[in-house]
């Protein structure tokens, strides 16, 4: 089965691995203005289900087989050549997994990783989001309460960034394959080397955005991995949650341009 992949440019290759029932729209929204003039060779990834990649059968409708898939995907475009992760939320569990499996990925970035599959077992933030300014949700009544749920600053420009960059990604997923990845309790969802994943010593350079009022993975076990880490740069923001990126998209800016200098 092949994934669906868009590569921009030339260079050094950067794999871009969106968030889960999400597409690469929200990764080229994120990062192609940061990249336009740079010698990199952007790769954006659709994950199985999501944007224009098809679902896998239920055998390998797990994180282990997606795993493999996006790894196999990676090289059959680049080789065995070294290369950066980028990920958010489920790509930012899958960068991880790449960085603990892969000895060709040199540098990752996250924001917002998923760390404990298993959602009962996160430890996740409890606090009431800002509103910042009024939003008028009329255009998409049905979407304001996910937004809301999720989001750690309300206001007009995050609105609008989530219906730019996320809402299309959640229309074009497979819905039914998103619960069937997350069947009997994220099971499946759950790598099954996520405990050696967690204690591990990553070799390579990595930076890690976290949000404080993250109540979709939290922050507390991701920083306390980061502590541990040789070659880390970890950042948590205080006004944000996981929409981090729509949210802090300046200091989303700063810390990967600091980033891309570890590509030297």
């Amino acid at each position: 089965m092949a994934l669906n992949t868009t590569v921009i440019g030339t260079g050094y290759p950067v794999v871009f691995l969106h968030g889960l029932a999400l597409d690469m729209t929200s990764m080229q929204a994120w990062y192609e203005p940061l990249l336009s003039n740079q010698p990199v060779q952007r790769i954006y990834i659709d994950l199985p289900g999501m944007g224009g990649s098809p679902v896998l059968p239920l055998a390998q409708a797990n994180s282990d087989d997606i795993l493999r898939l996006v790894q196999r995907t990676i090289h059959e475009l680049i080789g065995h050549r070294e290369y950066a992760v980028v990920g958010h939320s489920y790509g930012g569990y899958l960068t991880l997994a790449l960085a603990y499996q892969d000895v060709t990925v040199q540098q990752i970035f996250t924001t917002c990783p998923a760390f404990t599959a298993i959602g009962d077992q996160r430890i996740l933030a409890s606090r009431p989001a800002l509103v910042a300014a009024p939003v008028d949700y009329r255009e998409h009544p049905k979407q304001a309460k996910a937004y809301q749920k999720m989001s750690a600053v309300i206001s007009p420009t995050t609105w609008q960034a989530y219906q730019a960059q996320i809402l299309p990604g959640i229309r074009r997923c497979d819905k039914s394959f998103i619960h069937t990845l997350q069947r009997e309790q994220s099971k499946y969802y759950r790598l099954s080397f996520e405990t050696a994943l967690q204690a591990a010593s990553l070799s390579q350079s990595q930076t890690m955005l976290l949000g404080r009022s993250d109540n979709q993975v939290g922050f507390e076990e991701q920083l306390a991995f980061m502590q541990r880490q040789p070659h880390g740069t970890v950042g948590l923001f205080d006004r944000a949650g996981h929409n981090l990126p729509l949210e802090q998209p300046a200091l989303l800016a700063a810390y990967f341009r600091e980033f891309l200098r570890s590509f030297g």
